[in-house]
């Protein structure tokens, strides 16, 4: 079973590239204009020691900038080490881990939607990212269904 997620998961260097540049440049509405969440995880930087940095889900939306923001760094970092490496296992597993941490990221942001104007910005403008994580971690299975079913 192990051995058919490792194969799955099989995603190109352009992909994980694409991915990180989607995610990296969804807008988020904050005050009187807007942000990409790539300008989050440098500008809320200094707030990782502060009292505003918190992982409660029911913080302010100005608290939960700075948790996203770091969730998102690490996600990165994870994708771009996958790139670099050779070993297979470990690039897959960092594939995967900087897939679940853009989505915990994302989940965080979004978690009380109805009490942020902001965060409605971003529900829409992150489509591309979605797409992308979808195609990198469906997209051969996907291709082989469509195969069967349509080239038979």
């Amino acid at each position: 079973m192990r051995h058919i997620l490792w194969s799955k998961m099989n995603t190109s260097k352009k992909l994980k590239i694409w991915t990180i540049i989607t995610q990296a440049f969804i807008l988020v509405g904050f005050g009187h204009g807007i942000l990409f969440f790539l300008i989050i995880e440098i500008l809320w930087f200094p707030y990782f020691n502060k009292e505003h940095f918190s992982f409660d889900l029911n913080a302010s939306f100005e608290n939960h900038l700075p948790v996203a923001g770091l969730l998102t760094l690490l996600g990165q970092c994870a994708f771009i080490i996958s790139i670099l490496l050779k070993n297979y296992k470990i690039k897959m597993t960092l594939q995967i881990l900087g897939f679940v941490l853009f989505w915990v990221s994302i989940f965080y942001f979004v978690y009380n939607i109805e009490e942020s104007p902001g965060v409605h910005f971003a529900t829409i403008t992150f489509f591309p990212f979605v797409i992308s994580t979808i195609i990198a971690f469906a997209g051969k299975p996907i291709s082989k269904f469509y195969k069967y079913i349509f080239k038979k």
